[in-house]
């Protein structure tokens, strides 16, 4: 298998005004879907002796019941997975109480609601106090039973709602599971070095191991999976052999990819249930769905541009379906990914595997779920629920601890993932490509993304930047389609959508300022790189605002609060 220059493929993917013609509708199409998804709102339920109810205007005020359960609660609403939650009140009276089991650290308690909680305010005229509430629950439908603490005071509720500000789907990979796929892994990855010399075999055993995976998750799903696979490796191949209607072909394989992908990411919950999350990043197939997809669209157009006629469908199978890449990346081409497969797997192979597993697990556990994910997320000194449970009245400081927190923690989670896949990929007799170069202390936004997903962010210039640029002959229009495809490749949500403004918009301003002339002081040169890290370091985690939350009018209030800490510095805000 060889692959040809980069420089020919760039021109063989120039675009026509009609396939341009092609994207543009198709960008329309998903503005569309994004704001529909923005203007979509859900209904607060009550629960009430008659059952579930919409809460409506008319029904407001509430009078609180005297007790818990006893006709008035609030239904959380439902997504197959698991959401961070506020429910906001504006009571009236002086004695409020709730019995909501899903909050964390007070389970099966009252959480007293009054003028000394922590999470309301009294008004200036001392007439009703403003609540929020931090909730978290599972793949379930819950109820927040409220009822008054005191039965002999009033108490009622003026306004009350829920907002979902950070939703994660659910998983089908149990403790059970897990240990079954390490164990299933600790049994296979032995046979493979015994055959390794023996290539065609050891490769149908990875493939035996992927299906074996995917048919415990969903055993339906697995049959649907390789006929999928089979008829675009087929319609690739036809491509290869024709010299007319090929660009047919390619779109139709384009528009088939997508289509697989929006009904399994983007589709009814029955079918998206299929491919769930575990902390925002998936694990295994079928939960890969980006990842598997990206290879999927990458592999067609290789096939248009004839660089994979020697490939088996033995080789194109253990590509796609690899276990240790196909969860969260990194993202490798199929040439590629043949080319780095080891010789033999040395004892040296077998020890680094292993110590990049180690150094993925303890990145995982003990860095990111016991030390950053409780000072983020605790119920009630998390720095999520101080950014999010009042977003207008919380200080720009608060925002940005919360910021760049949470891009520390999906960056180390990122990379730990990325650790444990190249680690178990050598240890299965391949070299996965690196997927991270220490971003965190890029000098300016162009050098945070060759260091950040590097698999990714190189995919999107070959196969979006340089088509585009080579079509285009204009240097913003192929930035900003790139960071498009980025932003809604991760979620078809407004506030992907405004973060890929944010990022194009950096790099945009970068190159117009790297064009301009300016007078370098020697004395202060020393200053540029601690400088450069922390302003990339700032520009990255305010995009990352965007990113971290679900709620747009969430996201939108606090991604303007850092606007303010400018002010701050210069004495300028109160």
């Amino acid at each position: 298998m060889t692959s040809q220059p980069v420089t020919k493929a760039r021109a063989d993917l120039a675009l026509s005004p009609k396939t341009i013609g092609l994207i543009a509708v198709l960008l329309v199409v998903a503005a569309g879907l994004v704001l529909g998804e923005y203007f979509t709102q859900r209904s607060t339920l009550i629960r009430t002796p008659a059952g579930v109810v919409p809460l409506t205007a008319d029904m407001l005020p509430l009078a609180l019941p005297p007790t818990a359960g006893d006709g008035l609660g609030v239904v959380l609403p439902n997504r197959g997975g698991t959401e961070r939650m506020v429910l906001d009140l504006v009571l009236e009276g002086e004695a409020f109480a709730t019995s909501p089991s899903v909050v964390p650290e007070v389970t099966h308690r009252n959480l007293a609601l009054g003028p000394t909680s922590p999470y309301c305010r009294r008004s200036t005229s001392d007439q009703w106090l403003q609540c929020h509430v931090p909730l978290e629950k599972g793949a379930r439908e819950d109820t927040v039973w409220l009822a008054a603490a005191d039965p002999a005071v009033a108490a009622r509720i003026a306004e009350i709602s829920v907002r979902v500000v950070k939703a994660t789907r659910a998983t089908p990979l149990g403790t059970g599971t897990v240990t079954w796929v390490a164990l299933a892994l600790a049994v296979a990855i032995p046979i493979l070095w015994v055959l390794h010399r023996r290539r065609a075999l050891a490769e149908w055993v990875i493939v035996a191991l992927a299906a074996g995976i995917i048919a415990a998750l969903q055993p339906g799903f697995t049959l649907a999976l390789f006929v999928f696979l089979a008829a675009l490796f087929l319609v690739g191949r036809r491509m290869q052999a024709i010299t007319d209607r090929r660009g047919g072909l390619l779109v139709s394989a384009f528009l088939a990819t997508v289509a697989f992908l929006a009904a399994f990411k983007y589709g009814p919950l029955a079918i998206r249930d299929i491919f769930p999350d575990i902390g925002g990043l998936n694990l295994l197939l079928p939960l890969g769905i980006s990842y598997f997809v990206v290879r999927l669209i990458d592999t067609q157009f290789r096939f248009y541009r004839a660089e994979l006629a020697a490939v088996t469908f033995r080789e194109y199978l253990v590509y796609m379906v690899f276990p240790p890449t196909i969860p969260a990346g990194p993202l490798d081409t199929l040439p590629g990914f043949h080319e780095r497969r080891l010789e033999r797997i040395g004892r040296d192979d077998i020890a680094y595997g292993l110590a990049r597993i180690g150094i993925g697990i303890l990145k995982k556990i003990l860095i990111v779920d016991s030390v950053l994910g409780r000072w983020l997320y605790h119920p009630l000194h998390g720095a999520f629920w101080h950014a999010t449970l009042d977003p207008e009245f919380v200080s720009a400081i608060d925002v940005l601890r919360f910021s760049i927190l949470a891009l520390l923690i999906i960056y180390l989670d990122f990379s730990a993932y990325s650790d444990i896949a190249i680690g178990l990929g050598r240890l299965m007799g391949y070299r996965v490509p690196e997927n991270f170069n220490w971003p965190i202390l890029a000098r300016n936004v162009r050098d945070y993304w060759r260091g950040w997903h590097m698999s990714m962010t190189d995919w999107c210039v070959r196969n979006v930047y340089f088509p585009l640029t080579v079509s285009t002959r204009n240097a913003l229009v192929p930035l900003y389609a790139t960071f498009m495809v980025v932003g809604l490749w991760h979620a078809l949500d407004l506030t992907w959508f405004v973060w890929s403004l944010h990022h194009a918009t950096g790099l945009a301003f970068l190159a117009w300022l790297g064009s301009r002339r300016r007078s370098k002081v020697a004395a202060l040169s020393w200053l540029r790189r601690p400088l450069g890290i922390a302003a990339t370091l700032l520009f990255v985690a305010w995009g990352h605002t965007l990113a971290s939350l679900t709620d747009p009018w969430t996201a939108f209030t606090l991604y303007g609060k850092i606007l303010q800490i400018p002010l701050l510095l210069l004495g300028l805000a109160p």
